[in-house]
């Protein structure tokens, strides 16, 4: 099984605009607009531009951390607003794009996490004007209803089969295998051993699968093991509000302390949360759970190797390489433009 949208971008677009309907309304009444977009760079010649559409852990891990291994001289960052205390110390001056391209003329890569988003698209148009090459980066975990490609991007992908997935039969994009910065890094902390009942880590804002769905995972996952209930940092909507509600009142305890996974001192489950392999890779036992998975979230378990629960074993840490994801993805980019 591969992308359940493997070329059409629209497609994929309509599909998410049904899965979050008062999201995809509230955007349909607001003008369309240049996104904003503040240029970072300390010279005025970079010839890669790493381009941020949100500050989210996953984006900066993918995104940011690469630039302890690049010459700063020659990289830009293009981001929604000042984004200088997330890099690197250096003199970065930061103006803002109002008029004109995004892109400088001394450009020739293209770093991104997705075409789909403001930043990310436009860049890519600039990118094809110009014939800079394009690299989506993957920030996560890759179900059937992830965005497709860009047409003759290169993909930088956490493993050969989510590479394999990804590309689902097309032979117009790439991919290059240089693993996850996000769980490499989790892999340098060992997380304290496990005491009292397990954490399960809320999904509910996915649109991968129905909310009711999701939410009968959590409760019955919740009920057999006497399990927290972690909500989701995007579960702050009134419908996952009122869901919170209920739990507590049926005496499902919920953990809102905000506690890093390496300090929660429990075992970790969820549906299909990356945080079920960033606990596995602290040393954290972790699992993952549905009472009746489709065949496609099956196939996900398998390609992460994510042990459901009632296996005799937890969810193995991922592989972890000497060489950072991070560092890879620099030298594949001062390749890409050598």
């Amino acid at each position: 099984m591969g992308l359940k949208y493997p070329r059409d971008l629209d497609q994929w677009r309509q599909w998410q605009g049904r899965r979050h309907l008062l999201r995809t309304l509230k955007s349909s009444l607001s003008p369309t607009q240049r996104p904003s977009a503040v240029w970072h760079s300390v010279s005025d010649t970079p010839d890669i531009a790493i381009v941020l559409d949100s500050l989210t852990p996953s984006n900066r891990a993918a995104l940011l951390t690469p630039l302890a291994f690049l010459p700063l001289d020659r990289v830009a960052v293009l981001a929604p607003a000042i984004a200088t205390p997330h890099l690197p110390p250096a003199r970065w001056l930061a103006s803002s794009v109002t008029t004109g391209p995004l892109l400088r003329d001394t450009v020739r890569s293209v770093l991104s996490a997705a075409h789909y988003l403001p930043l990310g698209e436009s860049a890519y148009a600039e990118a094809g004007q110009t014939g800079a090459h394009y690299h989506v980066i993957q920030h996560g975990l890759l179900t059937p209803f992830a965005p497709p490609l860009p047409p003759d991007a290169s993909a930088l992908v956490w493993s050969d089969q989510d590479g394999h997935f990804w590309q689902s039969g097309r032979t117009d994009v790439g991919s290059r295998t240089v693993g996850s910065q996000l769980l490499w890094e989790a892999g340098s902390i060992r997380a304290a051993a496990p005491e009292g009942p397990p954490v399960w880590l809320g999904q509910l804002h996915g649109a991968e699968l129905p909310r009711a769905e999701m939410a009968r995972a959590a409760e019955e996952f919740c009920r057999m093991t006497n399990a927290r209930y972690r909500p989701h940092p995007a579960e702050q909507d009134r419908r996952s509000r009122r869901q919170h509600q209920r739990w507590a009142a049926a005496g499902i305890p919920l953990d809102l302390s905000g506690t890093r996974l390496s300090q929660m001192k429990a075992a970790v489950a969820s549906v299909f949360s990356t945080g079920v392999l960033e606990a596995a890779a602290m040393g954290l036992p972790a699992w993952v759970y549905h009472p009746a998975p489709p065949r496609w979230l099956s196939e996900f378990w398998d390609r992460y190797l994510m042990h459901p629960w009632g296996m005799s074993e937890s969810t193995p840490e991922p592989p972890r390489d000497s060489l950072s994801p991070a560092e890879k993805v620099a030298l594949h980019l001062l390749e890409d433009i050598s």
